[in-house]
């Protein structure tokens, strides 16, 4: 029986790679940038939908986490808004002036609240536990802003409160 022949494959010249980066460098590129792109635009929306705010409707408390807490008032006066609040809490609770957002009825981003003034203790964000106080949160709306205070939104708990039916 004769044996078949075989083929001797000439090994191939290794090809010029040189200019061929530019795809993968650009791929590289538009990945990153639309990666932020969503990290910062799409990602909140979906987070908060996921992640939800308890709806408090307005005239309504929220009692949970150890805490409650009502709306009593919301006094605007030009470009200020002032939201008096009533709460108790039964569990160390340690807010910041950038807990609360408050969030216009035309849209736009939230407008973060005025840090407490010194020496008001109906501004101060301290917390007695079993004491059931009122707070004073303060708003500046920036000029250009319009429409009316329509939630009040706090991050710790996460609880949206409706300033107007």
């Amino acid at each position: 029986m004769a044996s078949p022949q075989r083929r001797r494959i000439e090994p191939h010249a290794p090809q010029d790679t040189s200019g061929r980066w530019g795809c993968i460098t650009a791929g590289a590129v538009l990945g990153i940038a639309i990666g932020a792109i969503f990290a910062f635009y799409a990602l909140p929306p979906i987070l908060r939908s996921v992640y939800g705010e308890t709806k408090v409707g307005f005239g309504q408390s929220y009692s949970g986490d150890a805490r409650e807490i009502s709306i009593l008032a919301v006094e605007r006066n030009g470009q200020e808004v002032a939201i008096r609040l009533q709460a108790l809490t039964n569990k160390t609770w340690r807010l910041e002036a950038s807990d609360f957002s408050l969030q216009l009825s035309n849209g736009g981003d939230w407008i973060e609240a005025q840090p407490p003034v010194p020496g008001d203790s109906a501004s101060s964000l301290d917390f007695e536990l079993g004491v059931r106080r009122e707070l004073v949160v303060s708003f500046h709306i920036p000029a250009g802003r319009t429409g009316d205070p329509e939630s009040l939104h706090l991050s710790t708990p996460r609880v949206r409160f409706a300033l107007a039916e």
